[in-house]
């Protein structure tokens, strides 16, 4: 019997695809790579693409416009300051 879990992969990764273009600075970058590869060592599969993880932080997104403004400043503030629990790229992507 499959597993629920991967028929909902399978199904998200079929899905009709919009090209989405565009540049992080290069800490962001860093960091959305870093954020794989916790995915991956927490158990994810190794097909994990930073473009689905992309996709599930903008899903798990507030829809509330005040929240989003606020959460606009705080990277525009700070963005050049990596947070504390920032963590190198370990197993997984590199």
């Amino acid at each position: 019997m499959e597993d629920v879990r991967d028929s909902v992969v399978d199904d998200r990764r079929a899905a009709v695809k919009k090209a989405t273009t565009f540049s992080l600075p290069s800490h962001i970058h860093n960091r959305l790579d870093a954020l794989v590869s916790l995915a991956i060592n927490a158990g994810e599969s190794d097909g994990l693409t930073r473009s689905e993880l992309l996709a599930a932080l903008i899903f798990a997104a507030s829809n509330d416009g005040n929240k989003l403004c606020e959460l606009l400043v705080r990277y525009r503030r700070d963005e050049q300051t990596l947070p504390e629990n920032v963590v190198p790229i370990g197993r997984g992507r590199k």
